[in-house]
């Protein structure tokens, strides 16, 4: 039985959802939809119940979820300890595990690290998307070996250290056709009745909770349209024009080429926060801390 199927499997089974399933293992839905198919087949029954309006677990299916969460718990830390036997015994194996959260991969991050993969080409990078504060718990269990984060989500953790690489600082993003398009600057007034596209606050607090506070403070509550578990979704949602958003800006954007733009928010114009690279103290491989050390002088360049 496929160890992939069954993580794609318990997956769809705590979402009940194939497309956000497949969001978060970065595969097509008809790839998803062929694994359960086929672990199906290998198990010998129906495990879900789908049609076009929901997807739900069969009997058999419940009791396999609760079987396959307990399998991937022990799976989990097995491999982690394969892990930490491989390394230890090649400190300098050329491989990075990099977690990120929110869009970071859009933006300015990703062209620095296409340049370190085109000076390094023997160092494998692999990249992990995730939705909420648990990136700080991979960090310090050694799930993954660096993190690009905002710097609050580790603040509090003496493991964890920290390398700047850009600050960012909030501003409100909308279509260009929006009437605020033309605006230099907006100020909470202008913009407390609009309708607000944001992040759930499971998957991004930080993000979510300065939102609110930037409201509560100009003694408005925000008129939010839609939250989303994709701060990428965020973007495109403006895009179509469903809305507006405060969002996070280093300057260079890979939603630049989207039909949007950003405009200051009086208030908390200049206010920034910190994105930076962390990484769990003690040994580190030569690899990692090429890469640690490459980000640091795009950070200063």
């Amino acid at each position: 039985m496929e160890i992939d199927y069954i993580k794609r499997f318990v997956v769809v089974g705590q979402t009940l959802s194939f497309r956000k399933s497949a969001e978060i293992l970065f595969i097509s839905q008809p790839t998803l939809s062929h694994s359960i198919s086929k672990l199906e087949e290998q198990v010998g029954t129906a495990l879900l119940q789908r049609n076009t309006k929901a997807v739900s677990l069969t009997s058999a299916g419940e009791r396999f979820l609760v079987a396959a969460e307990e399998l991937l718990g022990h799976y989990d830390v097995f491999e982690k300890e394969i892990d930490n036997i491989v390394r230890a015994a090649q400190p300098d194996k050329n491989l990075i595990r990099i977690g990120y959260m929110g869009p970071s991969l859009d933006n300015s991050f990703t062209p620095w690290l296409k340049e370190f993969h085109d000076e390094n080409p023997g160092i494998d990078i692999q990249v992990t998307h995730y939705n909420n504060a648990g990136i700080k718990d991979a960090l310090e269990n050694g799930d993954i070996h660096l993190a690009v984060l905002f710097a609050e989500y580790v603040k509090d953790s003496s493991k964890i250290r920290t390398q700047l690489i850009m600050r960012e600082r909030f501003q409100l993003c909308v279509n260009k056709k929006h009437p605020l398009a033309s605006r230099e600057t907006v100020t909470i007034d202008d913009i407390k009745d609009e309708p607000l596209i944001m992040s759930k606050r499971s998957a991004a607090p930080f993000y979510y909770d300065r939102i609110m506070k930037v409201f509560s403070q100009s003694g408005y509550a925000p008129k939010i349209q839609q939250e989303v578990d994709q701060m990428s979704d965020i973007y495109r949602m403006i895009n179509i024009g469903m809305g507006v958003g405060i969002l996070s800006f280093s300057g260079n954007s890979y939603y630049n080429q989207l039909d949007l733009r950003s405009i200051d928010i009086e208030g908390i114009r200049g206010k920034s926060h910190d994105k930076v690279i962390a990484w769990k103290e003690g040994n580190i491989s030569s690899s990692e801390n090429k890469l640690i050390k490459f980000f640091k002088s795009k950070a200063e360049e």
